[in-house]
């Protein structure tokens, strides 16, 4: 699976170096550390001792040479340690807010964003809409094909259904093989439409067990709509399982409508 980019804080020396490059920055480096040097010599040689010129300029010879050696040196390494360290920071930031077999988002982030949108909601008036999508009869492809192959199934879906998500939608795994798809200023109609997308995708997908059967893959969508105060948005998820529960006991392979009794 090719998973998303990692977050990347990207702090103001690391932007710097990559804009400037590894080979530019170290020559920037040596080249500063050669003027400094140079000054500095310049300055406590005149002030401080009595030299003729060609002492002098020996001396700022040495000065000039000393760091045109160490600093290229230095400067490699502490570039080098640099960016191992914002890699480091953001492949954590990665970790704290994605899941780590299928790449989408975490349900802390879920959650998370959940509450900024459901405020947001109250304030401008604009629709929210929550999809929960689960994996019709996963414990059957587990247990035919093994739990690798379901573990296949899960990030296949995942990838099918990063592709629909508009820039502001955010799909999230929920647990087990249950996702949610949380859709800012989406009003019923629209999220039931994405919703019949993300299920007509994944019922396209093409993938074949270790036997080379292929895996029938579906999954059921519930659909639910923000419309009034909802303290951690408890109604909005149990409206939304509602709505994947009636989709599963219907038939499965899906989307059903928070208080609706038929697909949509």
């Amino acid at each position: 699976m090719s998973r998303p980019v990692a977050p990347e804080a990207r702090s103001y020396w690391r932007a710097l170096i990559l804009r400037l490059g590894h080979l530019r920055s170290v020559v920037l480096i040596a080249a500063f550390s050669i003027i400094v040097s140079m000054v500095i010599t310049a300055v406590a040689t005149r002030s401080l001792f009595v030299m003729t010129d060609a002492e002098f300029w020996q001396t700022m010879v040495l000065a000039a040479a000393v760091p045109g050696v160490i600093a290229p040196i230095v400067g490699h390494i502490t570039i080098g340690l640099v960016l191992d360290l914002d890699r480091a920071q953001s492949a954590i930031a990665y970790m704290a807010t994605r899941d780590a077999l299928t790449g989408a988002a975490n349900r802390a982030i879920l959650m998370q964003r959940l509450e900024a949108e459901a405020g947001r909601h109250f304030r401008t008036g604009d629709p929210l809409t929550l999809l929960m999508v689960d994996a019709d009869h996963f414990k059957h492809i587990n247990d035919t094909w093994g739990h690798a192959t379901g573990d296949r199934v899960l990030v296949a879906i995942a990838e099918v259904c990063e592709t629909l998500m508009r820039p502001t939608d955010l799909f999230a795994r929920y647990g087990g093989e249950e996702f949610a798809v949380l859709l800012p200023a989406t009003n019923r109609s629209e999220g039931v439409a994405i919703g019949e997308q993300v299920r007509q995708a994944v019922a396209d997908l093409q993938l074949f067990g270790p036997d080379g059967a292929r895996i029938p893959i579906t999954v059921s969508v519930g659909v639910s709509v923000l419309t009034s105060p909802d303290p951690g948005c408890k109604r909005l998820f149990d409206s939304a399982d509602g709505a994947l529960y009636e989709a599963k006991r219907t038939g499965r392979n899906r989307c059903v409508v928070a208080d609706r009794t038929r697909a949509a």
